[in-house]
Formats: structure tokens, C-alpha cells, sequence
């Protein structure tokens, strides 16, 4: 009996027989796949084993902080008087998605570490900007998680793991709150919610925020936005000292409405879009985008209205830059963005010298140019923690 028709070539095989190749060739390249991207996988070990490959490429962050000096040392080396050293008046030192994921290239997997934070805290970020997302994965109740999702999705993740966002509040109140080195530092957080956030979602933020803040929190007179801007912005950093500032990008309204286990913990929000007549004015957060493309006579605009904000520079997380460090931050330091993210583990750019080895070689902290502070100060006499000299009346970028 002739089982698989060869003794007849124009029968051909029975259908068994090529359902069994074609079973052994899915096979193959199965294998073949597998073994060219097993370590590519999001499993506990790989994202472990990731991590710890690449905490080589944080040295020159860590290395720095041998040399750095934390608020109480700004305040006196800078030597202005108290009525100009105010939040508003103030860089600082910022980290997004880049200061909270390995490795620092384009291309790579980018592993959400612990590690990576603690070295972004070494390395003298003071502002910190998370992203949060509605964690979608089965049984997770919607926690916070910090992690890359593809642009224009709310829920394609192109990181390789995600962070809780448990875990990070708690590596960076250890790492600054909790070191005596660093412990009278004032930090900025940022609170971005992402996606469609759930009522779970809110909860589980305030609940990390009691757990790991409360003690560095500002006064009652200052919860849930009850302060005006400015009231925040002229805020002495001495009086700041060891204090977590907590903004978020929801409205007041928006925050009282959707969000209002988080609204206590937060001192300044975006402004709501009922009261904005213009797209452009009163915003917390700006782009890359918008700052470039404005006019002479729109930042004379908006600058009014960013003096009496903290306001933040946002990219997209997916953009190459983000990593690189390679795009021009001047038309942002210039407009008086106070917090502008950077890769703090990216430190050989140009860009990158001259944001970390100019404006924040020592400090996380960096006064203002005279004509960028809250219009309420009364100016005196220039000091060195300020530009001057024939381009004083404007920043003057490194």
C-alpha cells in the first residue's frame, strides 16, 4: 500500500502529511524567533537581567553627585536676598520618562527601574514629571503604573515593563527626604494622568501620596488649591526647605469632580479651560512645539501668565529626543519654563553639557534672569546667582 501517494506523482501527498510539514516548519520558525528575541521578552527575569546590564550607562549621573550640594548651600552661595530666592523664580533640575528607565538609547528596551530613579536623585533631579497610567492588565484594579505607551494610544505599552506608581514615590522620598545630604531639598512632583484613569486609579495615587509625603507636605492652607498661583510662586525656598510641591494636569474643577481623593495632596493644577480665552495662555504645561512657534508678540503674551505658574515642558514620550537630549531647550529656558525634563543619564551632547554642566553643575536649583521673576519682587541690586551684564534684562542661555 502506497501510504503516501508516491508511487502516483500527480496524486501527491494526502492532506495529513502536509498538515504535518507544514506543523514542523511553524515549528522552525517558532524556534527561530524565539531564540533571536528570548531576551527581549517581558518576563520578571529578562526585565531583572535588563536592568542590571545597563546600570553601567547611569556612572556619569552618580559620578556627579560627589560634587553636589543640596538647597541650604544654593541659598547661601547664591546670595540674593529672600524676597527674590522664590519658587517661581527657579529652575530646576527636571526628569520624565528618562530619568525612571535604562538604557539611555534610541532603540533600546527601556526597562522602568528602581535603580534608575535612585540615580536620578543622585544625579540632582529635583522635579520629577510621572506620566500615570490605568494599569490595564487582568486583575490589577487599575493601579497607577508609569510606563511608555505608543503616541496617540491609551494602551499600546512600547516599554518594556511598567513601574508602579507606589514604587517610585517611594525611591524618591528615600532618596532625597531620606538622606541627610539632601534632606532640606525641595521636590517638585507632577502628577500627568494619562489614559482613562478609574476612581481605583485616584485612590491607590492618594493613598501612596499619604503614605510616602505627608510629612513634607505644605500646610493646610495650601491642600487641595486653595492658594492662589501666585501666593505659591512667591513662596521663599527657604521657607520650602525639605517640602514636596504637587502639582497635577487636571483642573481644579476636573480634580473636585473626578479625582477628589487626590485633590487634598495637590497645591497647584492646570487652570481650568472655561476660564482661558486664549489656547495658548494659562497653561501649566507647554510643548516644544508651541514655544517654538511663537511670535514675539505672543510670548510677550504668555509670559505674564508663566511667571505665575510652575510650569512644565512636555514632549512626547516616544520622541528619540527625549533620550538623545538632542533638540535646542533655549527658546524654553528663555520663555521661563521652570521645569524642563531631560535625560539625566544622557550627559555628552552638547544640549546635555550645557544643561547639567552649566545651568546645574553643583545645584538642582538655578535663579532666574531678572526679567523672568514673579512681578511681585522688588529688585535691588544684581547678585551672582543671576545673569547680568549687558544682556541682564533677558535670560541669558548658556
Amino acid at each position: 500500500m502506497d501510504r503516501f501517494g508516491l508511487s502516483n506523482p500527480l496524486k501527491g501527498p494526502p492532506f495529513s502529511t502536509w498538515f504535518l510539514i507544514i506543523v514542523i516548519v511553524l515549528a522552525v520558525v517558532a524556534f527561530v524567533v524565539y531564540q533571536a528575541g528570548r531576551n527581549k521578552f517581558v518576563t520578571p527575569n529578562n526585565v531583572r537581567t535588563t536592568a542590571a546590564s545597563l546600570n553601567s550607562s547611569a556612572d556619569a549621573a552618580v559620578g556627579s553627585s560627589a560634587n553636589r550640594k543640596g538647597l541650604a548651600d544654593f541659598i547661601t552661595a547664591t546670595n540674593a536676598q529672600s524676597s527674590q530666592m522664590l519658587l517661581g523664580n527657579m529652575y530646576f533640575s527636571t526628569v520624565r520618562v528618562a530619568g525612571c528607565f535604562l538604557p539611555v538609547k534610541v532603540g533600546g528596551e527601556s526597562v522602568f527601574s528602581a535603580d534608575a530613579l535612585r540615580f536620578a536623585c543622585q544625579g540632582g533631579a529635583r522635579a520629577f514629571v510621572f506620566d500615570i497610567w490605568p494599569s490595564i492588565e487582568p486583575n490589577q484594579g487599575f493601579r497607577p503604573v508609569l510606563q511608555i505607551v505608543e503616541e496617540g494610544s491609551n494602551w499600546r505599552r512600547v516599554s518594556m515593563n511598567s513601574m508602579d506608581f507606589d514604587t517610585a514615590v517611594k525611591v524618591i522620598v528615600e532618596s532625597i527626604q531620606g538622606s541627610a545630604g539632601t534632606a532640606n531639598d525641595v521636590s517638585l512632583f507632577y502628577l500627568r494622568f494619562k489614559g482613562v484613569p478609574r476612581s481605583q486609579t485616584y485612590a491607590s495615587v492618594a493613598a501612596t501620596l499619604e503614605k510616602y509625603t505627608r510629612p513634607y507636605l505644605l500646610d493646610p492652607s495650601f491642600s487641595s488649591v486653595r492658594a492662589k498661583a501666585d501666593r505659591l510662586t512667591n513662596m521663599s525656598m527657604s521657607e520650602l526647605q525639605g517640602k514636596i510641591v504637587i502639582f497635577a494636569n487636571m483642573s481644579k474643577r476636573d480634580l473636585t469632580d473626578n479625582a477628589p481623593q487626590v485633590l487634598p495632596y495637590v497645591n497647584m493644577c492646570a487652570p481650568d479651560p472655561a476660564d482661558n480665552t486664549n489656547n495658548i495662555k494659562q497653561k501649566i504645561e507647554y510643548t516644544l512645539s508651541e514655544l517654538q512657534n511663537l511670535t514675539d508678540a505672543d510670548m510677550a503674551n504668555i509670559q505674564p501668565f508663566i511667571k505665575s505658574m510652575i510650569t512644565f515642558l512636555i514632549m512626547p514620550a516616544t520622541d528619540e529626543r527625549v533620550v538623545t537630549n538632542d533638540w535646542d531647550w533655549g527658546e524654553s529656558y528663555n520663555a521661563g519654563i521652570h521645569c524642563i525634563p531631560m535625560n539625566i543619564f544622557n550627559r555628552t551632547s552638547d544640549n546635555s553639557k550645557k544643561y547639567y554642566d552649566v545651568v546645574f553643575p553643583t545645584y538642582s536649583y538655578k535663579l532666574k534672569a531678572q526679567s523672568l521673576w514673579v512681578p511681585t519682587i522688588s529688585v535691588s541690586q544684581p547678585n551672582p546667582g543671576q545673569d547680568t551684564g549687558a544682556n541682564s534684562s533677558t535670560p541669558n542661555i548658556p
